[in-house]
């Protein structure tokens, strides 16, 4: 049964990417699915390892998680993986990466309705 939480969050991830959502494709190795992204950039402030402090950029991508199909089968993001997004007639690349020490996409809701993948723009 779902709290009317659920179906809030469920509303507003699906106006969302009705309103600002565009086709991303999303590569791991050879294969690609393609599905609907929000995408925005955000400024991180992350410790490493080593304890150094630095300031990241990152491109950010909002998904539905039961979106990410690769070989028919829900996945989740992994470091290596791969955005490709064509705006304006420009296709542009962005790699999967973690936030810091933190894994490289986040659940943002208890009903596990969206997703946000961590990347960085390839040049």
């Amino acid at each position: 049964m779902t709290t009317f939480l659920d179906d809030a969050v469920n509303w507003m991830v699906g106006a969302v990417h009705s309103r600002a959502g565009r086709t991303i494709t999303y590569r791991r190795g050879l294969s690609t699915t393609t599905l609907t992204a929000s995408g925005w950039v955000r400024e991180y402030q992350v410790f490493d390892s080593s304890g150094t402090y630095s300031d990241l950029t990152l491109h950010d991508w909002q998904i539905v998680p039961s979106d990410l199909l690769i070989g028919g089968v829900q996945v989740e993001p992994k470091r290596g993986d791969q955005i490709e997004v064509t705006i304006g007639g420009n296709t542009r690349y962005y790699d999967v990466c973690p936030l810091g020490r933190k894994p490289c996409f986040e659940i943002v809701d208890s009903g596990e309705q969206a997703m946000v993948i961590h990347t960085r723009a390839v040049q």
